[in-house]
């Protein structure tokens, strides 16, 4: 394996958000330029964006020998975490599982956001997606991009107000399998952008 200082990547990263099916961005499109429309940058986080992906195995006993003769996956989870630092009505929905909305001021009326949650089963489902950076070999500044096919909020959270902290709000998002795509690729694809088209 070849010792490529440039495969060695630091990087920040946006969160976004979009309705299941929504077209991916090129990849030609450059790092931080406009995704295609119905992505939502989820804005400042303060915590790292992580992709989890956990799986369990079952051991293949036979009697002739002590040890596994095989091992499969049985079971996988794919998670997103982050904390949001904007604390708006939208933010909480999309932690919470919950419904925002936003009244415009009136001559008589101050206006307002309104954020609500409760009673209900359904979990909204979304698709995600993930941006960092890194600078190739070439000086070349490219995407490393994630995309998640669908996914619910994973455990709702808490909220702090602290007059020594921001008062983030803590996403966790669970995957869900998109049974449109292959065995293989259902949970999520991540894609580095190495060189540009030939053409």
């Amino acid at each position: 394996m070849p010792e490529v200082i440039s495969d060695i990547v630091v990087t920040s990263a946006r969160l976004y958000r979009a309705p299941a099916g929504t077209t991916l961005p090129a990849d030609t499109v450059d790092v931080d330029a406009t995704w295609p429309v119905g992505w939502i940058d989820c804005g400042y986080t303060l915590e790292p964006v992580k992709a989890a992906y956990t799986f369990d195995v079952l051991d293949v006993m036979v009697q002739q020998e002590m040890g596994a003769v095989k091992r499969i996956r049985i079971k996988e989870a794919l998670k997103l975490s982050t904390v949001l630092a904007e604390l708006t009505a939208a933010n909480l929905a999309l932690s919470f599982a919950g419904e925002s909305s936003t009244v415009a001021a009136t001559s008589t009326l101050a206006g307002y956001e309104e954020f609500s949650v409760g009673g209900k089963y359904e979990l909204p489902e979304s698709m995600w997606g993930i941006e960092g950076s890194f600078v190739d070999e070439d000086e070349v500044l490219r995407p490393i991009r994630v995309f998640v096919w669908r996914a619910t909020a994973a455990a709702g959270g808490e909220i702090a107000f602290n007059r020594e902290q921001v008062a983030g709000i803590p996403l966790e998002v669970s995957a869900l399998h998109d049974r449109t795509k292959a065995k293989g690729k259902r949970l999520m694809v991540a894609r580095r952008v190495i060189e540009d088209p030939t053409g």
